[in-house]
């Protein structure tokens, strides 16, 4: 099976263009993923392979007919409030499940472009929660640190992305639910402006605020999809101004909020500190954003909730998952008086926040204050959601737009990021300005500013238990690539602590491709970083896929003649999930 490096969107579409790979054989590894994570709860429905082929058939049909299709072969997941024509829509309910006969319009624009359904992905019930343990099809598990949430309620479609089973994916955000997952996932979370993606066919949550968003890798997939499943509509600004200084919005130190032992603050200071160098920074007051995000749980919003699935509350309440069922029945109290007293106190709450985005371009903050493990959540599951949603929950309320992006890694390798916030309906140039932003803050990562990269096939790669080593050294990860096919993998240490052995073979013997991760990291903590590496490995230079020569672990020749030939597992990944001990891939 050819083997697929990346499924980022263009990479995708210029393979399928040169003929190095086809659609089929993104599939072939994206059922094998699907199987080899099964335990961390990713997927409500996967379609049938069959299916999937005779998807991947009718695209190359049309494509040969002259079909203009942007998302030809490209895999994509779609959270399960979302309708599919076929496939039961659950919400995370199986007792409120129904069967649509036609697609939500979203999908059917996706699949007119070629793109191929995988299947339909788990979330919070109802879309009622940031966290991705309020299901009963499981917690669905952080992709880089299992123990911890995955961030919700969008949370399968973000996993899926993040561990390779979909190029892009639909979740839906009312609270931050197409942000926070990403954030917690490594990925680009895009919160339209509201109306820029239909909502038709989709289960509300609050249905006067809920936007369909994308989760992606790369800010350009982003858009790519953005552009596919947008509403044909004045509202959006096509414009982007990319040479001025841009004016960029920050919380003022007083009423920033981080959960300490996250580690995340220090990583959001150095964000501000890059950005100032960049561009022109300014405090803003966050009252305006804090008072408008109480709205939402603790106002007559949550009433909003009710009126979306009142019908089956009041016949099968009891079939519901026991959080969701307590939020929702806050209902009751609120009145129609309190409605229109929050509504009036909303549009002065718009007004003041339009005035701020007078003086600045978008506002920057934390995707989330801290994460929390799946254990901490489910003991206190009200309070500690609550938390998650500081500097989201004001956004749709205010009818803005928004795009989270990832900044980067704490040194226990959770993923961090930050979210830009714009006036509605500047979703083209917030995506302008974020890579503007993005190149800003990864600036002083190059080698002339003392970094240097290496590369880690095993036990260093994010979520592999010596990731702490480079964390420490404030090594951090830039991209995941694959060796030339120079290469063969070896297991090293079988009965202790079991590592991959990068060899490179001679000219005319038989080598591979294998994955491996580039980290940056400062060059004058490489030392310190090698004297950790025990015998037979070391550090040398490997060849890349695209020719160039980086640091990276290597090994001596001799353990060849002894240990077992690992390369077809392609990862280290694939191979711990090849073990049939689960005691054994824990301890691995």
């Amino acid at each position: 099976m050819q083997k697929v490096e990346t499924l980022e969107i263009q990479t995708l579409l210029n393979a399928y263009l040169t003929g190095s790979i086809q659609p089929e054989d993104v599939a072939d590894q994206i059922f094998e993923r699907i199987e080899a994570f099964r335990s961390y709860n990713i997927w409500i429905s996967v379609l049938d392979r069959k299916d999937v082929d005779t998807q991947i058939a009718a695209a190359k049909d049309k494509l040969l007919k002259g079909a203009r299709l942007p998302l030809f072969g490209v895999p994509f997941a779609v959270k399960d409030n979302i309708d599919v024509a076929g496939i039961p829509t659950t919400a995370a309910c199986p007792d409120f499940a129904y069967t649509p006969e036609k697609n939500a319009p979203v999908v059917q624009q996706l699949l007119n472009a070629g793109a191929i359904l995988i299947g339909k992905t788990n979330m919070d019930q109802f879309a009622t929660g940031l966290v991705g343990v309020r299901s009963p099809y499981g917690a669905v598990k952080n992709a880089f640190l299992p123990e911890y949430i995955s961030g919700g309620s969008s949370s399968g479609s973000a996993v899926a992305v993040a561990l390779g089973m979909a190029a892009f994916s639909l979740g839906t955000d009312t609270a931050g639910s197409g942000r926070i997952p990403a954030g917690f996932n490594n990925l680009i979370g895009l919160k339209p402006s509201a109306g820029a993606i239909s909502t038709e066919g989709v289960v509300p949550a609050c249905k006067t605020l809920d936007c369909v968003s994308i989760f992606s890798n790369t800010i350009e997939d982003a858009h790519l999809v953005f552009d596919v499943a947008k509403v044909d509509t004045a509202s959006i600004d096509t414009t982007a101004e990319e040479a001025r200084e841009l004016r960029v919005g920050v919380p003022e130190a007083a009423s920033l909020f981080f959960e300490e032992a996250s580690g995340y603050k220090p990583l959001f200071e150095q964000a501000e500190e890059r950005v100032a160098e960049a561009f022109h920074l300014s405090p803003v007051g966050f009252d305006t954003f804090s008072d408008t995000a109480k709205l939402l749980y603790h106002g007559p919003w949550v009433a909003e909730r009710m009126a979306a699935v009142e019908t089956f509350y009041t016949e099968k309440a009891d079939k519901m998952n026991a959080v969701v069922r307590e939020i929702i029945s806050k209902a009751s109290n609120y009145s129609a008086t309190d409605t229109f007293k929050a509504i009036y106190k909303l549009e002065d709450l718009k007004q003041q926040a339009s005035k701020i985005f007078e003086s600045i371009d978008f506002l920057m903050v934390p995707t989330a204050p801290g994460i929390y493990s799946i254990a901490e959540v489910e003991q206190n599951p009200i309070e500690l959601n609550t938390r998650l949603g500081y500097y989201t929950n004001y956004v749709n309320l205010l009818g803005l737009c928004a795009l989270a992006i990832p900044l980067g890694f704490t040194k226990e390798g959770v993923p961090f990021g930050v979210t830009l916030i714009a006036k509605g309906g500047k979703d083209k140039e917030l995506a302008v300005w974020a890579k503007r932003l993005n190149a800003a803050v990864s600036a002083d990562e190059s080698p002339s500013k003392g970094y240097i990269d290496i590369a880690v096939a095993g036990l260093h790669k994010r979520k592999q238990p010596l990731v702490f080593q480079l964390t420490d050294l404030n090594a951090r990860y830039s991209y995941t690539t694959s060796t030339s096919a120079q290469y063969r993998m070896y297991l090293v240490d079988p009965k202790g602590k079991k590592k991959p052995g990068l060899v490179r073979v001679e000219p005319g013997q038989s080598g591979s491709a294998i994955e491996v991760e580039i980290w940056k990291i400062p060059v004058e903590n490489l030392g310190k970083f090698l004297v950790q590496i025990p015998h037979p490995l070391g550090l040398g230079k490997v060849e890349l896929a695209d020719g160039n020569w980086v640091q990276g672990f290597i090994c001596e020749q001799y353990i060849t003649a002894f240990s077992e030939d690992i390369t077809h597992f392609y990862r280290w990944e694939d191979f711990l999930a090849s073990l049939t001990s689960p005691a054994e891939t824990a301890i691995s």
